[in-house]
């Protein structure tokens, strides 16, 4: 049977002096389409994250305080479409520096360095963040006095020697506007699919649109936030209002899919994803999702064997080793391998596997945080097959490997959500009986060597403490064992 979602339009006749979204940065994941311009020092702009929450990030800390001048800046806006402009967005910082500037230029050309252009210093403007990362909203900025086709606003970050460098970090950044020329605008409701977690193939997703007058209305989906590469189907409305039509259509492959709706109103697009009657956006970065797994999740025979963490500077190596338990080569890219951060319920860091691992074979996955992975050669006598950023558990952070499709755990090392300390300056191993992955924590099935274990070890005593990093020491399943004997006795029965 296929298994049917339905996603629903709604559109509601709004008054011209409803705001509309110029632009609409989120950050998750990415600078959202910001222009970033590094004038002076190594540093720059980038999309950073802590517990679940992404923002953009700029410190000019390397060391100490460096010399640096960088923007992030949004792309053109046309304010001649426009009146009564108004920005805001959330705002965080700590550490001593040099304050944040808030920009604002009509004839920036959009590249190249930013002081060939003339900037209007509008920071007094915004209510800014006290620190500790404490992130407050910058209120209503008032942009209704800029004109112009190609208005931008940016965050000017500057850090030195003397006076400091902190660290800035931005979210949620939008300019609304009220259009110009009379047209009314639309709100689009898109309830959350039905059923979130569907199976391909044979997806069929119904999509029902209703408009304040005839004319088309499109769904949309695909895998980015921002709409790159998505598929539009078009819905012809007809009918008296409110008019409606419908369309149906097939999600292609396994995968996470993001949806939104698109209207044509006086020759703007305008978007709307969500169900909290926000007005329509101009750019597009969708929020909500519907997950299509494959028709037979991957067996859980990848498990995590080992975890440690080192002695060594930095407390590294911090490693973990993977093994394949079952009697096949495993498409890692099937899976993700994740972190979650001191108690935390959801994961804090993820990386996507890739590559093939053969039967009853390792994969050693290690940070290159302060040397980890060099530290990771010189214990075990060989690189880490895998460098990865997710390797930075300090005894407290639980290491899980999800399908990467659907998130689901399929085998988890730590006590998810809680927060126990379990090998802080030392390591924990599965036994070797173990080759099913279990998506909660069985603390019986591991063997601990107890909190600062390995205090003051150097590295041959963290190698004569865990001498097979990377060895494969499971043992496959009684009734394989079985078959084995009942072989070997064929054989030898055969040879009289």
């Amino acid at each position: 049977m296929k298994n049917i979602l339905l996603f629903i339009g709604i559109a509601l006749i709004i008054s011209t002096s409803f705001a509309a979204d110029i632009f609409d940065a989120q950050f998750n994941g990415s600078l959202s389409g910001c222009i970033t311009q590094n004038v002076i020092g190594a540093q720059e702009w980038y999309a950073d994250s802590n517990s679940g929450d992404e923002f953009a990030s700029m410190s000019g800390y390397s060391g100490g305080a460096q010399d640096n001048e960088d923007w992030l800046i949004t792309t053109a806006m046309d304010f001649d479409s426009y009146s009564n402009e108004v920005a805001v967005f959330k705002n965080a910082v700590n550490y001593s520096g040099p304050a944040l500037q808030l920009m604002i230029s009509t004839n920036y050309s959009g590249t190249g360095d930013p002081n060939s252009a003339d900037w209007d210093d509008i920071s007094s403007s915004a209510t800014w963040s006290g620190g500790s990362f404490a992130f407050v909203e910058s209120g209503n900025i008032d942009l209704s006095g800029y004109t112009g086709d190609a208005v931008y606003l940016a965050f000017k970050y500057t850090s030195n020697p003397s006076d400091g460098a902190a660290k800035w970090e931005i979210d949620w950044l939008t300019i609304t506007g009220t259009p110009l020329g009379g047209e009314s605008l639309v709100i689009a409701e898109m309830t959350t699919p039905v059923t979130t977690v569907i199976t391909a193939p044979s997806v069929s997703v119904d999509f029902t649109a209703a408009c304040i007058s005839n004319g088309t209305a499109d769904i949309g989906y695909g895998n980015s936030t921002d709409g790159s590469g998505w598929t539009w189907e078009s819905a012809t409305v007809s009918g008296s209002g409110p008019y409606t039509g419908s369309v149906s259509i097939n999600a292609p492959t396994p995968g996470t899919y993001y949806y939104a709706t698109r209207w044509d109103i006086a020759g703007k697009e305008y978007y709307g994803w969500n169900t909290d009657g926000q007005t329509n956006k101009t750019t597009l970065s969708a929020e909500y999702t519907w997950v299509v797994t494959n028709p037979t999740p991957p067996a859980a025979k990848l498990i995590i064997t080992k975890v440690v963490d080192g002695t060594l500077v930095g407390g590294t190596p911090k490693a973990v080793e993977l093994s394949n338990t079952g009697e096949s080569v495993l498409d890692l890219t099937d899976y993700t391998f994740a972190l979650f951060s001191n108690g935390s319920g959801t994961p804090s860091y993820t990386t996507d596997l890739v590559g093939t691992l053969a039967s009853h074979t390792c994969l050693t996955l290690c940070s290159d945080y302060l040397g980890g992975d060099t530290n990771f050669a010189v214990v075990w006598g060989q690189a880490p097959d895998f460098i990865t950023g997710t390797c930075r558990g300090n005894g407290n952070d639980w290491y899980a490997i999800l399908d990467r499709v659907s998130g689901e755990i399929l085998d988890l090392a730590g006590p998810v959500p809680d927060d126990y300390i379990l090998y802080l300056d030392g390591y924990m191993e599965r036994h070797i009986s173990v080759i099913d992955g279990s998506s909660t924590f069985v603390s019986n099935t591991w063997t601990f060597s107890g909190n600062d274990a390995m205090d003051g070890f150097t590295a041959q005593q963290i190698s004569n403490a865990i001498p097979t990093m990377g060895v494969y020491r499971q043992v496959p399943e009684p009734i394989a064992i079985i078959a084995i004997i009942l072989g070997l006795g064929a054989l030898f029965s055969r040879r009289k």
